[in-house]
């Protein structure tokens, strides 16, 4: 697919998205349809490469595929150990601003998260 570098029409188009244990399983799953829906995805997990023992999560990145479909500006990666309160804290302030800085909001409100 195209790299796009506009915000994209969807349901979630003007907010960004942090999806925990975005790197394997479900949260792989989860975040390219968030993209595709016009979000902006903050990809929160112990580590950036999926598990090598699924062939399809070793080929790339969750981030890799997420930059890929939407453009390099609308994903990043956070490492982010949930069962800590405080990392998630302190990672959801870096990750908005990242992504917020270049989505046009009325507020600072746009916020989805997937735990």
């Amino acid at each position: 697919m195209a790299t796009s570098t506009h915000a994209p029409a969807g349901r979630l188009a003007n907010k960004v998205a942090i999806v925990t244990g975005a790197s394997s399983g479900l949260g792989r799953a989860i975040a390219p349809a968030y993209i595709r829906e016009g979000a902006k995805v903050g990809c929160a997990d112990l580590q950036l490469k999926a598990r090598p023992q699924i062939e399809a999560e070793a080929v790339a990145t969750t981030l890799e595929l997420l930059q890929k479909e939407g453009g390099k500006d609308r994903a990043i990666f956070c490492k982010t150990d949930v069962s800590e309160g405080e990392d998630v804290r302190a990672d959801v302030r870096p990750i908005r601003y990242v992504l917020q800085r270049n989505t046009p909001t009325k507020s600072q409100k746009p916020l989805l998260m997937n735990t």
